[in-house]
């Protein structure tokens, strides 16, 4: 979240939940730390907290992934996220120069 000051131990969040007729699907996922996902105000179903998370998650789509997951089937937003995750492990084992 924007206002996150932790940014670590990371949760997938439901944006609409399950229960009130969310779908478990990408495009319904955002990753938050821990403590951003156990604020009370993420859970109510607002319209106003829905566009806010959605908002966030697809600024943070764009600049991570170079797309959003609303662009993309899921079948591709996998395809795409399995070649970002290759592109990292290239870049964290590429030795370290002087």
């Amino acid at each position: 979240m924007p206002d996150c000051k932790f940014g670590y131990n990371f949760q997938t969040h439901h944006i609409i939940p399950i229960r009130k007729g969310g779908e478990d699907t990408f495009d319904n996922y955002i990753i938050l730390c821990a403590w951003c996902h156990g604020r009370h105000k993420l859970h109510k179903l607002s319209e106003e907290n829905r566009i806010a998370l959605l908002v966030y998650k697809f600024m943070v789509e764009q600049d991570v992934l170079g797309f959003t997951t609303d662009e993309e089937e899921e079948e591709e937003i996998q395809k795409k996220l399995n070649l970002v995750v290759k592109e990292r492990e290239k870049i964290d084992s590429a030795p370290v120069s002087a």
